[in-house]
């Protein structure tokens, strides 16, 4: 708030709070006696009246107030005030909001925890509109904007000293706001000085905020050190008193997003009701389009660069490379990675645009976010798309930002039944996977197609018997476990999916039971939309000359 808003007897709300990194342990390492919160502390009590304004923008704190904020955040970070009268710059963004959920610097978790729980609470319009109105009214004010016109700033609170803000959070966030400016959102840490290992104090970096909003947190009061105390945390904190934030497990766990988020809580109503995957899919490109307008010119170069690169076109090419299909297939660097992917990338190669008896205009690239140079490349690489294949896991999140009616092809770990290691959810065939569900009831169809025993070619030399005992060796054990272990996929598996599933666009009529015919057993049909005798309400897409209708084939043999 403008400081003529507020009398000489109004304070400050500066409280001394504690803000808790996650859970002790993570990913089976313990970082329980690690110094990885972060503390923030007020030495003293400032008024309005204490404040000198020396214009618009930037104030001095008289010598006797030394509001200090502290921070041990492994690196011991720092911000605060020298000694002496201090001049505290007054951010122009009238927002600064924390967001904080368990396991938030997973792209895929957070999607589904932070994500859609901004999302979820800027889309009540009702509870904004109230509260807007009435800051309004007591301003005399009478503009009213939309949550996500508001002029924010986004800050990411990462529990570990090991994990980093990725390009993949930005990029979410900024679908969820109409950009004034470039600024895409920043790690908390990016709020203090930096000071490897050591505590510096600071010297004239002050920043003044007019509201830093902190979401994803139980508070408590300082004198209550563990979160699961039966005491429930405070609703209405007040500034004479010490906090400790905990993380809460979603940013927001209210409504029906608590029932859509996850798959083992859907049953056959809701897997008919649950929207709002669609409507935040519809939401993040309807603002990520309005901030980027010549983004569909910039998608027509890309395809094109692509076509020339691989000698597909020439130089006088001037179309709009729409008689393409451009199928990405999903790389990762340093653990999950696929293994064989030159291969397929060849024979997909081969099995189209070489082939002279199978002229079909298919491209198969390689998509790999981690080697992206920024949150808009993985825009423009994914938006470039008709369809994408990867691993289960958090490298297939971005496919949410294809084009409407695009494809994704999941692939779904193998591992033996009856062995103890996390990871069995990823094999789903009954309803979607854990990441899968972010494609539910979404225009994008999403298959599913279970890998076999030679994607994994740990243990290779071991005969059928010796197999439980190599895979669980200190060796082998860690690379076994779903989140880690590396795969091939057969390249037939791929030209398959190609030209049974996607390629069937091209044909005049897309009928249910033409998917299906001929179909392997091993694809399970999560998502589709298709022509059916059995006509559904609502829910139908018009394509050309078809109308198309939402189906789910789950495999209930599973």
């Amino acid at each position: 708030s403008s400081r003529g808003t507020h009398s000489s007897e109004q304070r400050l709300f500066q409280p001394s709070m504690e803000l808790k990194p996650a859970m002790p342990t993570y990913d089976a390492v313990n970082f329980a006696n690690l110094d990885t919160s972060v503390s923030v502390k007020a030495s003293s009590k400032l008024d309005w009246h204490d404040l000198q304004y020396l214009n618009d923008s930037h104030f001095v704190i008289p010598t006797r107030h030394q509001a200090i904020t502290n921070s041990t955040y492994h690196q011991h970070l720092k911000l605060g005030l020298s000694s002496g009268s201090e001049v505290c710059k007054i951010s122009s963004t009238q927002h600064h909001i924390v967001l904080q959920s368990l396991y938030n610097d997973m792209i895929g978790e957070f999607y589904i925890r932070t994500v859609l729980s901004v999302y979820q609470m800027m889309s009540n319009h009702k509870l904004f509109r109230q509260l807007e109105l009435s800051i309004l009214q007591s301003h005399n004010a009478t503009n009213l904007v939309d949550p996500w016109e508001e002029d924010m700033q986004f800050y990411i609170h990462l529990g570990y000293f090991n994990k980093k803000l990725l390009d993949g959070h930005q990029l979410f966030l900024s679908g969820l706001q109409i950009l004034r400016r470039q600024q895409y959102a920043s790690s908390l840490s990016s709020i203090f000085n930096h000071r490897k290992r050591r505590r510096v104090e600071s010297t004239g970096d002050c920043h003044c905020y007019q509201k830093l909003i902190f979401c994803g947190y139980d508070i408590y009061s300082q004198n209550d050190t563990d979160p699961k105390a039966s005491k429930a945390p405070i609703v209405n904190p007040q500034a004479a008193r010490n906090y400790t934030l905990w993380p809460s497990e979603f940013l927001n766990n209210e409504g029906i997003g608590r029932i859509c988020r996850f798959p083992g809580s859907l049953n056959q109503h809701a897997k008919n009701d649950c929207k709002i995957w669609a409507g935040l899919r519809d939401f993040l490109i309807s603002n990520i389009e309005m901030n980027h307008p010549t983004l569909e010119d910039e998608i027509t170069n890309h395809r094109r660069t692509i076509l020339l690169q691989k000698g597909l076109v020439d130089e006088g090419y001037g179309g709009n490379s729409k008689e393409w299909k451009f199928v990405g297939l999903t790389q990762r660097t340093y653990r999950r990675s696929w293994l064989n992917l030159p291969g397929v990338l060849s024979r997909c190669e081969s099995a189209f645009v070489g082939n002279a008896t199978n002229l079909q205009k298919v491209v198969c690239v390689e998509i790999n976010v981690e080697q992206a140079s920024s949150p808009y490349e993985q825009l423009l690489m994914h938006r470039s798309l008709d369809a994408i294949v990867g691993v289960q896991g958090a490298q297939l999140t971005q496919a949410i930002f294809l084009p409407r009616h695009a494809t994704v092809l999941e692939l779904l770990p193998w591992h033996p039944k009856g062995y103890s290691l996390r990871g069995a959810w990823t094999q789903s065939r009954d309803g979607p996977t854990p990441l899968g569900i972010i494609y539910h009831n979404t225009d994008l169809n999403h298959y599913g197609y279970s890998l076999d025993r030679e994607s994994v070619p740990l243990c290779k030399h071991v005969s059928e018997e010796q197999e439980e005992e190599c895979f669980m060796s200190s060796e082998n054990k860690d690379r076994f476990v779903w989140a880690n272990s590396n795969f091939n996929v057969s390249p037939d598996t791929v030209v398959q999916f190609i030209s049974h599933l996607l390629l069937l666009d091209n044909k005049k009529d897309r009928k249910c039971e033409n998917l299906m015919d001929g179909l392997s057993e091993k694809y399970v049909l999560y998502n589709v939309w298709c022509e059916s005798k059995e006509r559904k309400d609502g829910n139908h897409a018009h394509i050309g000359n078809m109308t198309l209708s939402l189906h789910h084939y789950y495999d209930k043999k599973t």
